[in-house]
């Protein structure tokens, strides 16, 4: 099996910028690409919800939603979901949208 993810053909490369690319086989990126920044390239995909990588997301991750509830994190944290800045109520409801294991 050729390929994986995403796959670049001949002499062109592909840019990529604010991209996730996860969970493929039997490669993530198969040929010429650039990365411009922002990307997620893993083989295994991220949980949204699962503040502890425990690959479940419960009651734990909702307590630390709780804990870190009005932060302020510019630079990112654990518990920012939406990546906005501030732990705030979208952070919450992805924790409840994502209840339960890890696909």
């Amino acid at each position: 099996i050729l390929g994986g993810g995403v796959k670049s053909y001949g002499n062109s490369s592909l840019t990529l910028t604010y991209t996730t690319v996860c969970g493929n086989t039997p490669d993530q990126i198969d040929g010429d690409v650039i990365d411009a920044g922002n990307n997620y390239i893993a083989d295994k995909c991220p949980c949204p919800g699962d503040t502890d990588g425990n690959g479940d997301v419960n009651i734990n991750d909702l307590l630390a939603v709780i804990d870190t509830f009005n932060d302020q994190c510019p630079d990112g944290c654990a518990t920012d979901f939406n990546g906005d800045g501030q732990v705030a109520v979208d952070d919450l409801l992805v924790v409840i949208t994502n209840w339960g294991p890890c696909p």
